[in-house]
């Protein structure tokens, strides 16, 4: 089993293609095709978008971890545990014949994600901060931009479990990740990973209009079958 994960990785991290003098490794090209297609699937309504995501944030992690970007590491292990319980959660209302309608949070439960985002973002800049010390075996080299990168993590975190029940906020958070993660990965030379979230941010704005006016019209179905 290690040498088969050895020829993995060997393999993954092997150039794919260069462009404009970047190269662009197998493991980034995967990361980043599933990834985009993850998303635009999700946006659509797709069941398989989960599928897709968990190869996205499987390949996304070891690269995360090679860059130092501990934050991104471990929220790409939470993100397969959530695409896990969004592809569940989807195929059984699919399967017991539940329509899940896209919605808005109520003002109760907006209130209490803005206060767990906020504690979360603390705890979690505390832990990436330190991780080299607490885990120097693991990670012997401090984190990169653990401010800029803690904050990405917990958003994108509080997103997906949005995502997975259909909450239409879920796509505001996803401009705000995808507006400051390519900075990140370009300072951190995964510029193909950067073009990615560049365009993710495109398919969010998509994504926030196209649930919203799934919105209205599922609104308008309601407000017609009460008259």
């Amino acid at each position: 089993m290690s040498s088969l994960l050895q020829n993995i990785f060997h393999i993954g991290f092997l150039p794919a293609f260069t462009v404009l003098n970047y190269t662009v490794s197998y493991f980034e090209l995967v990361s980043t095709l599933t990834g985009l297609l993850a998303v635009f699937l999700n946006a659509r309504g797709k069941i398989i978008n989960w599928f897709l995501g968990i190869i996205s944030v499987l390949t996304a992690a070891i690269l995360f971890y090679n860059a130092q970007l501990y934050a991104d590491l471990f929220l790409q292990i939470y993100f397969v545990a959530t695409n896990i319980y969004g592809w569940y959660l989807w195929r059984k209302n699919r399967i017991e014949n539940i329509f899940l309608d896209v919605v808005y949070l109520n003002k109760f439960e907006r209130k209490n994600w803005v206060i767990s985002i906020s504690l979360a973002y603390l705890v979690l800049l505390l832990f990436i901060r330190n991780v080299h010390i607490l885990l120097p075996y693991y990670f012997p080299i401090p984190a990169a931009y653990p401010i800029v990168d803690s904050f990405i993590w917990v958003i994108s975190m509080a997103g997906n479990a949005l995502s997975a029940k259909k909450k239409i906020e879920s796509w505001y958070l996803w401009i705000l990740v995808d507006t400051l993660a390519p900075v990140v990965y370009y300072l951190k030379d995964l510029k193909f990973i950067g073009l990615e979230y560049l365009i993710f941010l495109g398919i969010a704005v998509y994504g926030l209009i196209e649930w919203r006016r799934m919105f209205k019209v599922n609104t308008n179905k309601d407000l017609l079958f009460e008259k």
